[in-house]
C-alpha cells in the first residue's frame, strides 16, 4: 500500500560546493510518483523552476516548482508538483 517515487536531476558542468540552477533547457529532470512524472519542462506558458544547494562536506538541498505531470497513458497534463528536500552524506568508516 506504498507508493514508488524516484527523483531524477543532473546538476551540468558541476564545480564544486555551490547554488546551482537545473534549467529544462540544459538537462530537464523529473519525479515520478506511482504512474505519474512530473518534468522539469517548459509547457505552453508554464515554465517549471529547479534549483540545487551542494555544500563542501556532500550535504546539500534541493526545491523545484511547478513540474509537469505527464500520467502514463494520458493525453493531457495531470496537474503538477513541487518539492523541497534536503540530503546528509555519511562517511563510510569501512
Amino acid at each position: 500500500d506504498g507508493h514508488e517515487i524516484e527523483i531524477s536531476f543532473m546538476i551540468p558542468s558541476y564545480s564544486g560546493p555551490a547554488t546551482y540552477q537545473i534549467s529544462a533547457v540544459d538537462v530537464g529532470g523529473f519525479v515520478g510518483v506511482d504512474n505519474t512524472t512530473y518534468n522539469l519542462e517548459n509547457y505552453l506558458n508554464r515554465r517549471p523552476t529547479a534549483s540545487a544547494i551542494v555544500r563542501s562536506d556532500g550535504s546539500g538541498s534541493m526545491t523545484a516548482t511547478d513540474l509537469i505531470g505527464d500520467e502514463l497513458g494520458a493525453s493531457a497534463p495531470a496537474g503538477s508538483l513541487s518539492l523541497s528536500m534536503t540530503w546528509v552524506c555519511v562517511p563510510n568508516y569501512s
